[in-house]
């Protein structure tokens, strides 16, 4: 049970038992300690809270500092535990930008901090999807991109970064989510027209 208007306060540990959490929040602990501290706090007219804090880490895992919850705690902000966690220092995921000399195609690094060989490794791989105006799902730079063009020979777009839940599309990975502007115009045998309103490729 949450107590977000109780300022908690720390308490002596004979009020913790063993099977104690600390309400609504339970510090985590990642099983990479080589040491850890262990505080009790009162966190409600009759309750308590056991927090753990991993003080020292196994090779390779940092420590790193939190606060409590807020929705647990009042004064939340201002009591800190800390975990053991695998840390990469600059093991970044990086925006995307456009890649140079293409007009279709754009790229981001992404990187993955492992510890599973005793020691933080960042790895780090590149992505790529296709520009506004093109859909696809490419592996490489320079292929898996198409122009979003209608089968009336209308210019389509589309928008990498498109979420729309009302039509259930997401991204611009295929044809779908394509779509042609309201407003835009062509022609066919019967004479010219034009689209009321933005539609999606079928």
């Amino acid at each position: 049970m949450a107590h977000g208007a109780y300022n908690c306060t720390s308490v002596s540990s004979s009020y913790c038992s063993s099977s104690t959490s600390f309400a609504s929040i339970l510090s985590p602990t990642s099983g990479m300690a080589s040491t850890t501290t262990t505080s009790c706090y009162k966190t409600g007219s009759n309750s308590y809270g056991k927090l753990i804090s991993e003080t020292s880490c196994q090779y390779g895992w940092t420590p790193r500092e939190h606060s409590v919850s807020t929705t647990t705690c009042s004064n939340g902000a201002s009591i800190k535990y800390t975990t053991c966690e695998c840390y990469c220092n600059n093991c970044t995921t990086s925006a995307w930008t456009n890649v140079s000399g293409s007009s279709t195609h754009q790229s981001r690094t992404v990187g993955s901090c492992s510890c599973s060989s005793g020691t933080a490794q960042c790895t780090k791989t590149t992505q790529y999807r296709c520009r506004a105006g093109y859909y696809g799902s490419p592996s490489t730079s320079s292929s898996g991109c198409t122009k979003c063009t209608y089968t009336d020979g209308v210019a389509g777009t589309s928008d990498p970064d498109l979420e729309d839940w009302d039509n259930d599309k997401f991204g611009n990975s295929t044809r779908g989510t394509c779509w042609i502007a309201a407003g835009a115009s062509s022609s066919d045998s019967t004479g010219s027209y034009s689209y009321k309103q933005k539609c999606y490729f079928e």
